[in-house]
């Protein structure tokens, strides 16, 4: 999914900063505040950055709380870079406190507690990865809302679930907007001894308010299901959101201004049992070692034009087998993604061909029905899911990211 920022509305500044006197604190993400210092609330402020426990679920009161021993009485600056306004005419804007003598970004504050989750907004970027990290450490310490059984025990052992999510989707021409957008979606790996089930839970999906799981059976000890944004049918193995456009941010991987999200599977206790942030932010070294590689990119085969002359190869020239079911090839306008439990063994190459043919452990294809690798310039890059770059080659005019 590209990232659309959304211009200003007419007569709204494309940033804002003012000063403002917090008058109550709502939840964990919500204040009211007198920007006239005339002690009347005369603005609902969302803040950006988070999204924390709704009303009457576990985790709220403690978010509620921790918010309010930042933030009440005290005198803060609102600031934005696009100067939005979001749902119920709520202001969306960083909450700017000083704190001996520093001035903290309440939303980072809150973020480093685990009392919320990492939610970005399109046109904010200024304090974006200080709260992408924040939320990444706290989640790695378990802390807040991230505790394991927080909020209830079980129902599955802690950490036997894991997720993955494909952000980025295909954007082939001859693909319909319907294939196109069940190309993203979000993995869940039952890697416990028992099955699971998780039809009815809570997912929260990018930027989005949550979904609910949709109901397919219990996830088998070892299986996945993918659950995809668009419309299908529901199975043990595939589920399908049934949203009409896509969901889930870009990550920026190429520098510059921060971009990516996040999505978390809830249980019925309101423990976050599995999450995925991206682009990765802590302990982001190549998983496979530097053993995968790509081997050889042929983007102009002699002879005529040929789908299938135009192929990248994958080598494991390390000494153990890896599990390349965890990586992403991006060759646009594919991106193409390897059964979950595809492994390579040390010293094997899988061919990926951009024509289409049988399917075999070692050889692949892209499926186009035309030569796709662009002779001007293009760039095929190994991913995982949260964007960590394993390998990359360039050609043309195109790079490669910055120390790939």
């Amino acid at each position: 999914m590209l990232l659309v920022l959304t211009p200003p509305v007419a007569g709204q500044a494309a940033s804002t900063h003012g000063k403002a006197k917090i008058i109550r604190v709502m939840d964990g993400d919500t204040v009211d505040v007198d920007r006239n210092f005339d002690g009347r609330i005369d603005a609902r402020v969302r803040l950006l950055g988070i999204d924390a426990p709704e009303h009457g679920l576990c985790g709220f009161a403690a978010a509620t709380k921790a918010l309010k021993s930042l933030l009440r009485h005290k005198v803060v600056t609102l600031t934005s870079d696009s100067g939005q306004t979001g749902i119920m005419n709520r202001l969306e804007r960083l909450v700017i406190v000083t704190v001996g003598g520093k001035k903290v970004d309440a939303s980072t504050w809150m973020l480093e507690r685990g009392w919320g989750v990492w939610m970005p907004r399109a046109g904010e970027t200024t304090r974006s990865l200080a709260q992408h990290k924040a939320a990444d450490r706290a989640a790695a310490a378990g802390l807040g809302w991230f505790a394991a059984d927080r909020c209830g025990a079980g129902p599955y052992v802690e950490g036997s679930l894991t997720m993955q999510v494909e952000y980025l989707a295909d954007t082939a021409k001859w693909m319909s907007a319907e294939a196109i957008r069940n190309q993203e979606f979000i993995r869940i790996r039952n890697d416990g001894a028992e099955p699971a089930l998780i039809d009815g839970w809570t997912l929260r999906v990018g930027n989005d308010r949550d979904r609910r799981v949709p109901a397919g059976g219990a996830i088998p000890p070892g299986g996945i299901v993918d659950i995809h944004v668009g419309y299908g049918t529901n199975t043990v193995t595939d589920r399908y959101l049934g949203v009409n456009v896509p969901m889930l941010v870009n990550a920026s991987i190429d520098g510059g201004k921060h971009y990516g999200s996040g999505s978390y599977l809830i249980d019925q206790d309101n423990d976050i049992r599995a999450h995925m942030t991206w682009p990765c932010t802590l302990n982001c070294a190549d998983p496979t070692a530097g053993s995968l590689v790509l081997s050889d990119v042929t983007y102009d085969p002699p002879g005529p034009d040929s789908a299938n002359g135009e192929y990248i190869a994958i080598t494991n020239r390390g000494n153990l087998p890896v599990r390349t079911g965890d990586l992403v090839l991006e060759v646009r306008p594919y991106d193409y993604e390897l059964p979950a439990d595809h492994y390579l063994e040390p010293g094997e190459t899988l061919t990926l061909r951009v024509g289409q043919g049988d399917d075999s452990r070692l050889t692949r294809h892209f499926n186009s029905r035309a030569p796709a690798l662009i002779q001007s310039g293009g760039r095929a890059l190994l991913r995982t899911y949260d964007a960590i770059v394993i390998d990359c080659f360039a050609w043309g005019a195109q790079r490669c990211p910055a120390g790939s």
